[in-house]
């Protein structure tokens, strides 16, 4: 369509064309030269046939609530302005202007209210960042040209503007923000060398945005949107960068310490365009101190007598000291709650035994309190759990004990929250804490439960700052130390946290959200469903289903940290089901836990078998990699772990055959074929696994071997076989001793 078809078309469908004046933006006007352009009207088509007649673009003049997204800057004129249009849910497939300066140039779209929207505010010096052009403005559409040949063309098949998607006021101001914003980041990128910690600003940046619609979605696209515009290159886990950001108090200093070249007009466009209003830093907890303030005062080593010591005071030995809080983590179905509950009603006797790793020296007192489970949930559990040790525990059931000192609360219908952030304000609930501490000081309790923990605050449980300040005062200072009391939690666990396993970090590490919350916590352990793998070890893999099935029905209790004691090994529960019939004979059904410990022998009995079968493979392999070339005068000796994988195969391949069929590739194989041999990657892996462990050699008693992960010279060999003096460890390490508590 050529500019005069192109101008009946907009005046047939109810919009003003305007005549351009050619290579240029500006209306022709009545006079030619721009005079009155913006009250023109045409009466009929031969109006439009004589205005543009002569050589010309063609514009249109918006009405009512048409507006335009002009991007202005050039640096924001591409995919990556399209790509924030659509976060604001902007459609970038229709009525989408561009030219060869500029592919993405204008949007067309009508909105609800135009009287609020204030150009002024994405100005940087005097060069617009964007605009949103409304009624009365005028926009070029093509076939226009200017600068001779840079053409305005649709960025879809259409040839004239379509229906215009309806794009609240709010949802335009909010795109137009966020795009200048990304003009002024590009601008004024970081150095290189300090990309990283750029964009860590700016994910905290966002963080304390007042911007609604700035969630982890909307932030992991903008922050990677950025990357990509900036060209920083950077491959990062957005959304936990912006999860895990924290409060600033400070944006200038933020912004001048990670966009050194970032003058003050684009940080304060920067600031108005994110929504960053600066806001007092909390001052809930009083950090008021003395010069002369006795917490001050040093204690000297000197003066300290022995027999003046005091022991440490265990509520539940192993697991909850008084004062301080402790951690039970786990994946819902764990029985988490089954857990605590039991423990209560066994503490209050003192010969009672959930596990090895436990022990109580008098009754506890146990307050329960619930911010999720409804009273008629908590005593059909309670009840539950009471039965279920009286008729299946066979080391506890038949003990006496004291009901008296286990009360619990439902707080389902009125949830005590103990800290709220307003905002990105943190404030502690001064009433909720005194209600707390006058229930625990009139029961006189000895241990506090909070099931699930994570229900006791409104705090962003990702943000290390904030669940720091919870922790640390609305449980450890205001409850356990001002009110003398254990407090022990339930935590939600994280999905990719370890199951059935002994590293104490993953342990320790697998409560979800912040780390603050284990790292304040003086006992954390982890309750975890048998994994599969487990079972495997347990029963043999190639035990059959029903014999597999029994998985289902165990947990593990594994340590993950005990400050100033040592950690002890884990525990097994079986989960047992009770019925008892209740209300009008109606079925109560639920789960108690109890201590099984044939799980412990045949995992001690598994792991025991798996170091006899280790041994003998390294026995096994060493009657052959004994003849490589090893230099056995040497102090140390290194061989690379595939030079020792082939050798393995060239002069042992009934061990190759073996190590083939018993293979996870051979396992996953209907049929195996006689000549399959796993490669030598899968063999040099074996051995990697297999010296882990330290290898004495029978002969040679002088040398060891073991596993090494290093890279050494020139080369890409980074796994290695390493020989070295044999030393004894019992010449250096003394005979562990248990550690008192």
């Amino acid at each position: 369509m050529n500019t005069l078809d192109v101008a009946k078309a907009y005046y047939h469908n109810g919009h003003t064309p305007l005549a351009i004046i050619p290579n240029t933006k500006r209306p022709k006007g009545e006079d030619g030269h721009g005079g009155n352009w913006n009250s023109l009207s045409y009466n009929s088509e031969a109006d439009i046939e004589a205005a543009f007649r002569a050589p010309c673009g063609v514009g249109i003049r918006l009405k009512d609530n048409e507006v335009v997204i002009d991007l202005d800057a050039v640096n924001i004129t591409n995919m990556h302005g399209a790509d924030i249009l659509r976060l604001h849910d902007i459609d970038t497939t229709r009525n989408v202007i561009g030219r060869q300066k500029k592919i993405i140039g204008a949007v067309f779209v009508k909105t609800d209210d135009i009287s609020s929207i204030d150009n002024g505010a994405w100005i940087l010096g005097t060069k617009p960042l964007i605009e949103l052009l409304t009624s009365g403005k005028q926009k070029l559409v093509p076939p226009s040209i200017v600068d001779d040949s840079d053409e305005f063309v649709f960025r879809s098949k259409q040839k004239v503007l379509v229906e215009l998607q309806s794009v609240p006021c709010k949802q335009l101001k909010g795109a137009a923000d966020m795009i200048a914003a990304a003009s002024i980041l590009e601008t004024y990128k970081a150095e290189e060398g300090g990309r990283d910690k750029a964009m860590h600003c700016l994910a905290r940046l966002l963080k304390n945005s007042k911007h609604d619609f700035i969630d982890e979605r909307y932030a992991h696209t903008y922050l990677e949107t950025i990357n990509q515009l900036s060209d920083y290159g950077l491959k990062k886990k957005w959304t936990k960068i912006y999860n895990e950001a924290h409060e600033i108090y400070d944006f200038d200093k933020q912004l001048k310490t990670y966009f050194q070249d970032m003058p003050d007009d684009a940080i304060a466009i920067l600031k108005s365009c994110l929504k960053l209003e600066a806001v007092a830093e909390e001052k809930e907890v009083d950090d008021e101190w003395d010069i002369n303030d006795a917490a001050l005062v040093p204690t000297k080593l000197s003066a300290l007598r022995e027999e003046d010591i005091a022991a440490r005071d265990w509520i539940i030995k192993g697991l909850v000291e008084r004062g301080t809080m402790s951690l039970i983590s786990g994946l819902g179905g764990t029985a988490k709650s089954s857990f605590l509950i039991t423990l209560a009603y066994l503490a209050t006797q003192p010969r009672a035994k959930m596990c090895d790793m436990f022990s109580v020296k008098k009754p506890v007192k146990t307050l329960y309190l619930s911010n999720e489970d409804s009273e008629d949930e908590l005593r059909r559990r309670f009840a539950s759990i009471r039965r279920g040790i009286r008729e299946n525990d066979k080391v506890n059931g038949a003990l006496q004990y004291d009901t008296d000192k286990v009360d619990f609360v439902s707080l389902l219908a009125k949830p005590m929250i103990l800290a709220s952030e307003n905002g990105h304000k943190l404030k502690l609930n001064h009433s909720a804490i005194a209600a707390l501490q006058n229930i625990i000081r009139k029961g006189e309790y000895d241990l506090v439960m909070l099931d699930p923990i994570v229900a006791f605050h409104t705090v962003n449980e990702n943000d290390n700052g904030g669940m720091s300040f919870f922790v640390r005062n609305a449980i450890i200072k205001a409850i356990c130390q001002e009110c003398n009391v254990g407090v022990l939690g339930a935590a939600h666990g994280s999905k990719n946290s370890s199951n059935n396993d002994d590293d104490l970090e993953a342990n320790t590490a697998a409560n979800r959200g912040a780390s603050a919350v284990a790292d304040a916590a003086r006992v954390v352990f982890r309750l975890a469903n048998m994994s599969l793998g487990t079972a495997k070890g347990l029963y043999g893999a190639k035990a059959p289903p029903e014999v597999m099935a029994k998985r289902h029905q165990y947990s593990q209790l594994a340590s993950g940290k005990i400050n100033n004691a040592r950690a002890k090994d884990g525990a097994w529960f079986k989960k047992e089901v009770v019925k008892f019939p209740g209300r009008g004979q109606e079925n109560i059904e639920a789960i108690v836990l109890i201590n099984d410990p044939t799980i412990t022998k045949l995992a001690e009995d598994s792991a025991k078998l798996q170091f006899k079968e280790m041994k003998e493979r390294q026995i096994e392999i060493f009657h052959t990699l004994s003849d490589m070339e090893w230099m056995w005068e040497e102090e140390e000796q290194y061989i690379s772990l595939m030079d020792a994988a082939n050798f393995l195969m060239e002069k042992n391949p009934d061990y190759h055959l073996k190590l083939s069929r018993d293979s996870k590739k051979a396992a996953n194989k209907t049929s195996v074929p006689t000549d399959f041999r796993v490669p030598a990657t899968s063999v040099a892996s074996h051995l990697e696994a297999t010296f882990k462990t330290p290898y004495r050699h029978p002969v040679h008693e002088d040398k060891e071997f073991q596993f090494v992960n290093i890279k050494l010279g020139v080369g890409n060999h980074v796994r290695w076989l390493k020989m070295k003096d044999y030393t004894d460890p019992d010449k250096f390490v003394k005979k562990e001793e248990e550690t008192p508590f």
